[in-house]
Order: structure tokens, then C-alpha cells, then sequence
């Protein structure tokens, strides 16, 4: 008895081992089938970067222009007709706007090496101009108001002089405004609460007057507005209080009146010696 019973499991082991030997060369395929196909995923996935935000005062969109990244072919400003005419336009501006300094504007260079300047699009037109901290001693020029397509005009940390031009109201297109820290005098234009697709307006630490323009409260899309230190007076609430998407709102070392509407607790910035309106 004991030998078949012996023989029986002889018979049936190598059974029992195959199965278990087949079930572990299944799991050993599937296994090495998952970490290729995982390898692969890997190396196709990229994570999402840690974008740090800046939360200074200069505007959430001081980085707008260079998107428009110099490089790649060089674009002369004959390739088309409306290029042309920003090319003309910026040419006869150059000295006017640089004042004792120099720009390399010039019609032997091709636009897309011209300091500051950036062109985009089809067709290609001069989208942003960003000349932050170059030195220029001239004024803001009118002619400034035919880039048509002008998106973003950055003139910051100059020492240009005169008067803001009401011509920069007919720059449909522009979201981004920055004239600060410069000397420029004057009163604010009514003619920029035409922009409306206007996200950040910095007009600081200038030497502007007068009271703040009722036509700025149309500016719906205004996020950030920066016109502290200046000699800007009158009553701040009205214009405030229509500007529902403000995010960042800077109004001190200003002899303004009134208060700030309390809708705009929340945002960030310097108001100054003005209270909110239920402090009243």
C-alpha cells in the first residue's frame, strides 16, 4: 500500500509542479510587461513645474513681452504692410523717446534685434515693447498710440519727462500700461479708460496732478493698479468701487480724499492713509 500511495504522488506532483510553474512564468511576463510600460509612461510625463509667483508691486503681468522670445529667424520690416508701419512709427520715435541716450533702432537691423522690441503673430506685428531700467530721457511719444496691436508697454525705471500721452487711449489691444518710476507730469488722460482689455496700470512714483479720471472705473479688467506716489487728488470711491477684479491696488503718498470701498478689503497692496468706507 505504502508504494502505490508513493506512486500516486509521484504521478501527481509533476502536475501540481507544472501549473505552479506556469502560473509563476505568467506572473513573471505580466510583471516585466508592466515596469516596460511604465518606463515608458515615465519618460513621456513630465510634472508640472513649481512656478514661484511674484507678489511685488511691479504688475501680474510685468513678464508680458517676453514670451515673445527673441531668437529664431531674423524679420525684417518689410514682410508686411502693417509691420512696416510699426517699423516707420518706431523709427520716428527713437530719438524723442531715448532723449541723450541711444537706441539701436534702425532700418538696417532687423526689428526682431531691436532693443526692446518684440514681434509675434501672423503676420508679424510689434507686440510689446519692454525698455524697464535703459536709461531713456526723453517722453512718452504720441505716435506710441498707432501700434495697433501693442499688447504690453514697458517704459519703467526711466527718467523720461513731459506729459502721458492721451493718444496711448487708442491702443485697443494693450494690458499692460507701466510708466512708473519715471517724471512724468500732468494729469492721467480720460482716454485710458478706453483700454479695456487693460490688466495692469502702473503710473508711480511720477510727479502726476489732478484727480483720478472717472473713465478709469470702466477699466473692468483691471487687476492691478499702481499709481502711488505721485500729487494725485480727489475722491478715490467712485472709481474704486467699479473696478471689480482688482487684485493688487496701490494708492499712497497721495493727497486723495474719500475712502476705499469695503468690497476691497481683500486685496493686497498700500493704501496709504485712506480707511475703508465702513470705517467711516
Amino acid at each position: 500500500m505504502r508504494t502505490s500511495d508513493s506512486s500516486e504522488r509521484d504521478d501527481e506532483e509533476p502536475g501540481a509542479w507544472s501549473r505552479e510553474f506556469w502560473i509563476a512564468q505568467v506572473v513573471t511576463v505580466a510583471t516585466i510587461v508592466a515596469t516596460v510600460a511604465f518606463a515608458a509612461l515615465s519618460e513621456n510625463w513630465k510634472p508640472t513645474p513649481n512656478i514661484a509667483v511674484d507678489q511685488s508691486p511691479a504688475g501680474p503681468a510685468i513678464g508680458i513681452g517676453s514670451e515673445f522670445s527673441e531668437g529664431g529667424p531674423p524679420v525684417e520690416c518689410s514682410d508686411n504692410g502693417g509691420l512696416a508701419r510699426d517699423c516707420d512709427t518706431l523709427l520716428s520715435i527713437r530719438s524723442e523717446l531715448a532723449g541723450a541716450d541711444e537706441l539701436n533702432w534702425s532700418a538696417d537691423i532687423p526689428i526682431s534685434e531691436w532693443t526692446g522690441v518684440r514681434v509675434f503673430g501672423q503676420p508679424t506685428r510689434v507686440l510689446a515693447i519692454n525698455l524697464t531700467t535703459s536709461g531713456l530721457t526723453g517722453t512718452v511719444p504720441p505716435e506710441l498710440g498707432e501700434l495697433s496691436e501693442l499688447r504690453a508697454l514697458h517704459l519703467y525705471g526711466n527718467d523720461l519727462s513731459g506729459e502721458i500721452p492721451l493718444e496711448l487711449g487708442l491702443l485697443a489691444n494693450l494690458d499692460t500700461l507701466d510708466l512708473g518710476d519715471n517724471q512724468l507730469a500732468g494729469s492721467i488722460p480720460s482716454e485710458l479708460g478706453r483700454l479695456s482689455r487693460l490688466v495692469s496700470l502702473d503710473l508711480s512714483a511720477n510727479r502726476l496732478t489732478g484727480d483720478l479720471p472717472a473713465q478709469l472705473g470702466d477699466l473692468e479688467s483691471l487687476e492691478w493698479l499702481v499709481i502711488a506716489e505721485n500729487e494725485l487728488t480727489g475722491d478715490v470711491s467712485e472709481v474704486l468701487d467699479s473696478l471689480p477684479n482688482l487684485e493688487y491696488l496701490s494708492v499712497y503718498d497721495n493727497r486723495f480724499n474719500g475712502c476705499v470701498p469695503t468690497a476691497l478689503k481683500e486685496v493686497d497692496g498700500f493704501l496709504g492713509d485712506l480707511p475703508f468706507c465702513d470705517a467711516q
